[in-house]
């Protein structure tokens, strides 16, 4: 296995991004076995946005810009409304309440595959993928091997970096449940 290859999957899946910030606040609010779902999603989504993009859709990309624009729209707005969530952010009204929400539905961690299919319009997915691939990913020969074992690099690699954002998410309840001095 190339060293080079492995170090970059944990450079990339380690630092934060909407993976992991998302990940992170599930940890905190619903816990790690509610949060698996949402970690296995990332965890096998993102190989797959790898092999899509490795074997092929960058000829979509290339052929239709505008798919790749509508991608990146996509991912922006949504980015931005998770930022906004993350922070706390809620709409005040003219009175100066808060908004409240139609129904009472419990918050819930996000399902397998929503996590899956959001690697689609994750901004940071897109850009760790079509840097991994420009950078390891042989030009003009048979790509499948090579694009399997950069997917299975950041299922080998990366999972456990992900992993970590669960745990220290996990790990920040107890800080939230203190008392402010």
């Amino acid at each position: 296995m190339d060293e080079r290859l492995v170090l970059f999957v944990v450079v990339m899946t380690i630092t934060p991004g909407p993976n992991n910030l998302m990940l992170m606040a599930s940890g905190l609010n619903h816990g790690i076995r509610r949060s698996l779902p949402h970690f296995v999603g990332i965890c096998t989504g993102f190989p797959l946005l790898i092999l899509a993009v490795g074997l092929g859709f960058q000829a979509v990309l290339t052929a239709f810009p505008g798919v790749f624009w509508g991608i990146k729209v996509a991912g922006l707005v949504s980015s931005l409304y998770l930022a906004a969530r993350l922070a706390g952010f809620s709409i005040k009204t003219r009175s100066g309440g808060n908004r409240q929400p139609k129904d009472d539905t419990p918050a819930r961690p996000m399902r397998y595959w929503q996590a899956v299919l959001f690697q689609w319009i994750n901004p940071k997915a897109w850009t760790m993928a079509i840097a991994t691939l420009a950078m390891f990913a042989p030009q003009g020969e048979s790509v499948w091997p090579t694009v399997t074992q950069i997917a299975g690099s950041y299922m080998l690699w990366g999972s456990p970096c992900v992993a970590l954002w669960l745990f220290f998410g996990k790990g920040m309840r107890r800080f939230y449940r203190m008392p402010v001095i």
